[in-house]
């Protein structure tokens, strides 16, 4: 914030997420009564939990085949995203997850096992969601934590919850531009790595408007300067790991790269955005970091080695 660089071994990066609501109530807790519709099932809060503590999750039992367990939200609809973290305890039998009351379900089988916890997920624009779960056999067991509703179409981190609704508020890093860049000259480096279905994808905003660095989809990114975009595509795919991205500015052009390949220039305005400000991940749902800024405008061998 001083301006002083700060130590590479400090720059950690974070996750940055949206503000987000968990709808229902008791999400570490199924055998209270906001769980309303238990059948052929029991609950017990007796499993250890993601943070490693005892008897802060749930364990689900099976007494006769197809056991349900669900809890009501009255909601109006939206897009929806249900999800919760799942160890299987004992059994091979089907495993099913619902946020429609069951009037489908999701088999969640392959997807969990008996060693780890797995999150699972599910979307669709619904009203009044009913989330829970169906264990296909008599006997089998699972246990179940940081179960959330939320709207949107991606589950954020969990938000634990017991007699009411709880809402996350969205999170925020800036710096001060004053003695962190130049707009007339620079380069910006940064790595990102967004879920599916996470629609904005911003790395740094330079200022109040959109100069700064951002994707223009899953495979592509842009370098914008306020007045000209130069987008650069044909890059590898930010759902399915943290990339490497990299603009750069001075005289009469910008840069954009990623992955190591070519960069993609064109036109630039003379000031790479303005204002007080810089934003580190904004409209981003993400993992991000590190990032760097630096006070000249490199090289394509230089953005495309920064990349590699």
């Amino acid at each position: 914030w001083q301006g002083a660089p700060i130590a590479a071994a400090n720059l950690l990066g974070f996750r940055r997420e949206a503000a987000a609501t968990n709808n229902l109530l008791h999400s570490r807790d199924l055998s209270n009564a906001a769980w309303s519709t238990k059948t052929n099932i029991t609950a017990a809060k007796t499993a250890t939990g993601l943070d490693g503590i005892a008897n802060t999750a749930t364990t689900l039992t099976a007494t006769a085949a197809d056991a349900i367990i669900l809890q009501p939200i009255t909601l109006v609809s939206a897009a929806r995203c249900a999800s919760a973290y799942v160890k299987r305890r004992t059994g091979t039998g089907t495993i099913s997850f619902t946020q429609d009351g069951g009037s489908t379900w999701t088999d969640i089988t392959s997807l969990i096992n008996s060693s780890t916890w797995s999150r699972v997920e599910i979307t669709a624009t619904l009203a009044n969601p009913s989330v829970g779960f169906k264990i296909g056999t008599s006997g089998d067991a699972i246990d179940v934590d940081c179960v959330q509703n939320e709207a949107g179409a991606i589950a954020t981190s969990p938000i634990v919850t017991t007699t009411a609704a709880v809402t996350r508020n969205v999170e925020s890093l800036t710096y001060q531009t004053a003695s962190n860049i130049d707009f007339a000259v620079g380069t910006i480096y940064g790595e990102i790595q967004t879920p599916t279905g996470s629609n904005t994808r911003m790395l740094v905003q330079i200022g109040d408007g959109y100069a700064g660095i951002t994707s223009a989809g899953v495979d592509s990114w842009r370098s914008m300067d306020g007045t000209t975009t130069i987008t650069a595509t044909g890059l590898s795919d930010i759902t399915t790991a943290k990339r490497k991205r990299a603009v750069s500015w001075g005289g009469a052009t910008q840069s954009s790269c990623g992955d190591g390949i070519a960069p993609t220039s064109g036109a630039f305005d003379g000031a790479f955005g303005s204002g007080a400000t810089i934003a580190i991940g904004p409209f981003t749902n993400g993992y991000i970091g590190p990032v760097a800024i630096y006070n000249y405008q490199m090289t394509d061998a230089e953005l495309q080695a920064l990349t590699t």
